[in-house]
């Protein structure tokens, strides 16, 4: 392929003489030069190519390089001065030994991609590296920090925020009661239309039992011979249990949805044990223990949306929380929020 070969050859030009990955993906979406599938350039895509020993005429397998049947397009002098500066790793995963607690839960509002676990290196004035971690959009990381006015949140920090507006929440018993209100009432209108359906079934077989009384008066008085009354009565009576099937249903929907009213006392309880326990929790215990309370995390520049519980009692409705993070979305170096 004549066109992606061009494509290849000017990725190793340019990287042969400016070894910067990014400013390499950035020329390749000013000049409009896309992927095989018309997509823009990620970081891991360049790396994989400038990677790439078929480039050079060659075919690897198992982890030697054999001599392959097709044209080289780049020389072997070339490659291999590009493979001293070609990065060892990918941005595909960032492997670290720290424990991101809202991991899987951040979404961003402005680019709508998760926001993502990483970390940067530091070096403290005594030489030693420490790390800081911090959740960057993942629409960054794979198209460039233009793609977001928000980029990323120190990790950190953001942690700490939002474990402490669940203590709030979990302290604040006058807003658990106003919720279980509202959810309940929600509940209860969303099954009225079942309850008045109930009463107009109710009304109909009554209405079918006086029908058939009459019928047998008739035939007492000799109004009514009893072929007709048995095929009337036969009619009336599978009419009756059709309408009796369908109350059966509709009293275990109402059954069911009574069953799922929300007791304050109780969520109260568990999300005060929840509170109190949650300092001693492991690391990781705490990840999954916030996955469980916290549906997702909205996040903008200056502030974070909460939407809480995933605990059963929560399972119909959630809190709707918003906290101002008093801050423009920050580079992880920056250690404010």
């Amino acid at each position: 392929n004549n066109a992606e070969a061009e494509t290849v050859k000017y990725i190793f030009e340019f990287y042969q003489r400016d070894a910067s990955i990014a400013r390499l993906r950035d020329e390749l979406r000013r000049l409009g030069i896309h992927t095989r599938k018309g997509a823009l350039w990620g970081k891991s895509q360049i790396v994989h190519i400038l990677k790439n020993h078929i480039y050079t005429g060659k075919t690897k397998y198992n982890d030697k390089v054999y001599p392959g049947q097709h044209e080289q397009i780049i020389s072997d002098e070339k490659f291999n001065e590009v493979q001293r500066f070609v990065p060892k790793r990918t941005w595909s995963k960032t492997k670290t030994d720290l424990t991101y607690l809202l991991k899987g839960l951040l979404k961003c509002q402005d680019c709508g991609s998760m926001m993502t676990p990483h970390y940067v290196n530091k070096k403290r004035k005594d030489g030693t590296i420490y790390r800081i971690p911090y959740y960057r959009c993942t629409k960054t990381v794979k198209h460039g920090n233009v793609n977001c006015s928000i980029k990323s949140f120190n990790a950190n920090k953001i942690e700490q925020l939002v474990t402490d507006e669940v203590r709030k929440i979990s302290q604040n018993r006058k807003l658990i009661e106003i919720t279980v209100d509202d959810l309940n009432r929600s509940l209860k209108e969303d099954y009225l239309p079942i309850r008045n359906q109930i009463k107009t079934l109710e009304k109909r077989i009554q209405e079918i039992d006086k029908e058939i009384d009459r019928y047998v008066e008739a035939l007492g008085k000799g109004k009514l011979s009893i072929d007709v009354l048995e095929k009337k009565i036969a009619s009336k009576s599978q009419e009756r249990k059709g309408l009796e099937d369908e109350l059966i249903k509709m009293k275990n929907q109402v059954d069911k949805r009574s069953l799922k009213e929300f007791d304050a006392k109780i969520i109260k309880n568990t999300l005060t044990s929840f509170s109190d326990a949650f300092d001693i929790l492991s690391p990781t215990d705490k990840q999954e223990a916030l996955k469980i309370l916290i549906r997702d995390i909205e996040v903008f520049k200056n502030k974070i949306v909460l939407n809480v519980y995933e605990l059963p009692e929560f399972s119909i409705g959630s809190i709707n929380r918003t906290k101002s993070v008093g801050a423009t979305g920050f580079e992880p170096v920056t250690p404010a929020l």
